[in-house]
């Protein structure tokens, strides 16, 4: 941990999340490792097709992808 935060830059902000992850089950959880975790289901989530994951730092989201279509914005607010 504290080597993570000895690698802080201008450019985190006030961004808490410290890990975000998806399951094969289309369930999204995120964590800032100080508080008990926040997880959301995926409408429409096929689980036996690939996933991409976008991360793009200029907006401060990560997107899951299916069939080359948007399926969730699993968390924003990221910096």
């Amino acid at each position: 941990w504290g080597y993570l935060i000895g690698q802080r830059t201008a450019r985190w902000t006030d961004s808490n999340v410290h890990y975000c992850y998806l399951n094969t089950f289309g369930i999204s959880v995120w964590c800032d490792w100080a508080s008990n975790p926040s997880d959301m289901s995926i409408d429409g989530f096929q689980r036996n097709t690939s996933t991409g994951l976008l991360l793009d730092l200029d907006e401060g989201t990560l997107s899951a992808y299916q069939n080359g279509q948007r399926v969730a914005t699993l968390k924003d607010g990221l910096s």
